[in-house]
């Protein structure tokens, strides 16, 4: 389960019921440049002891992404806010990611061509 603004394995909970909706929107022709909006709801029945506040978790963030003419890597910048996201005793949360995805196999095949 993914939600923006939200911690990896943040929540513990027996059972969930989640809604996620992710809509791109290519920036050029080529889709190198991508940016995307993203929204996610979560009701979680939490295992004893890991209780929070609320039984919904929403959050709602951005992302752009960058990809190579090449295509051996796709770099994306995300930002999210955790409405529900228990911080300091309060609710609301912000994070901030940069992932860089490597493809080895697309690596390796433009470089056997080459040879």
């Amino acid at each position: 389960m993914e939600l923006p603004g939200y911690y990896y394995q943040e929540l513990t909970a027996k059972r969930v019921a989640h809604l996620s909706l992710r809509y791109l929107i290519a920036l050029d022709h080529d889709n190198r440049f991508q940016l995307g909006v993203e929204g996610a709801s979560a009701y979680l029945d939490y295992l004893s002891g890991f209780e929070q506040p609320s039984r919904w978790q929403t959050g709602a963030g951005c992302a752009f992404s960058y990809t190579p003419r090449n295509q051996w890597c796709r770099l994306i910048l995300r930002y999210g806010y955790g409405f529900n996201a228990v911080r300091d005793g309060k609710e609301g949360a912000h994070s901030v990611g940069l992932l860089l995805q490597y493809d080895f196999e697309q690596h390796f095949k433009k470089r056997r061509i080459s040879n």
